[in-house]
């Protein structure tokens, strides 16, 4: 829902910000809605067995804040440096931006391990100082980086007519975009990357909560392994680019985290299809509700000082 509004609305918007100097207010307003909304998601558990609609609503609205933020924020790259300068500048960025992530995970973590507060006291204040710290660094952003210049402004003359006219341009473009076969294959595969990416991102914790069984504390803990690992390979990947170009870098990251991605989704358990399915299978793991574990069950049990031989009673099936 969220994607689907900001690709309605950021096209619009992106025509209006380049003919009028207004790209770092609508850069503000979408990050005060993500800001708002992000914190108010912490609100969720005490809306007891509602918590879940509430707990949507605002993440969709702070997804739209977030995202149609993101268009606006990657139109001031241009205006920031030299064209020659841009996988430096967009490396580095990324860099700190994942450092800064970490230092608040650093935080959260300390938070839902340390703390003596009862868990829906510990979310909410994570989800706050999320919200907190994206709005501080928002700050500075809007204080230091100046408005973009605007080669041809165009004089407001309305809510409507500026409206009207931004998705005139929108439609002319992709009147035009024919001409241009390669421009095309390229904005569709970055609408398929880009949102395979996002998704596996967005998705990852879920998919080891529910599916792995993975505790609040380890995923924040493998999120902050992530964003540590992410920090020295955006700088490694901005040199690549400098050297290789940047088509043979994005590929390459592109190869590997496909590769990864695909790979992750075989430490799914298997559900076995009845009793005698488990016969199948030399190891099984079942979850126990009452210890919050898995337990591992072998077809073949020889006890921790037992071995396995060739000739074996059974030990041959094995």
């Amino acid at each position: 829902v969220a994607m689907g509004v900001v690709a309605l609305t950021a096209p619009a918007l992106g025509v209006i910000a380049d003919r009028m100097p207004i790209k770092k207010k609508l850069l503000k307003w979408y990050t005060a809605v993500g800001v708002i909304f992000t914190a108010m998601m912490g609100a969720a558990p005490y809306f007891g067995s509602d918590g879940y609609m509430v707990l949507a609503v605002m993440y969709v609205i702070g997804s739209i804040g977030f995202t149609g933020g993101n268009v606006i924020y990657y139109a001031f790259m241009p205006h920031l440096a030299d064209k020659r300068c841009m996988d430096h500048v967009s490396s580095w960025g990324y860099a700190y931006g994942f450092m800064g992530g970490s230092l608040l995970l650093l935080v959260h973590l300390g938070i839902l391990l340390a703390s003596p507060w009862d868990t829906n006291f510990k979310l909410a204040v994570i989800f706050v100082t999320s919200s907190l710290w994206w709005w501080g660094f928002g700050a500075l952003m809007f204080k230091w980086t100046p408005e973009p210049d605007i080669s041809s402004e165009m004089e407001w003359q309305g809510f409507r007519k500026a409206t009207l006219f931004a998705y005139a341009e929108v439609g002319r473009t992709f009147k035009e975009i024919k001409k241009f076969r390669v421009l095309a294959l390229y904005l569709l595969a970055y609408l398929l990357f880009y949102d395979g990416v996002n998704t596996i991102a967005s998705m990852a914790s879920v998919f080891g909560e529910v599916v792995l069984r993975i505790n609040e504390s380890m995923n924040i803990a493998l999120l902050l392994t992530v964003n540590t690992v992410a920090i020295p390979m955006s700088i490694l990947f901005g040199k690549l680019a400098d050297h290789k170009g940047t088509k043979f870098s994005l590929m390459l990251a592109l190869f590997i985290y496909c590769f990864v991605a695909v790979a992750a989704a075989g430490f799914a358990p298997l559900e076995l299809e009845g009793e005698n399915d488990a016969k199948r299978y030399d190891f099984t793991f079942e979850w126990n509700d009452e210890t919050q574990m898995y337990e591992l069950t072998t077809l073949y049990d020889r006890g921790y000082e037992g071995w396995v031989s060739e000739k074996g009673a059974g030990d041959t099936a094995f």
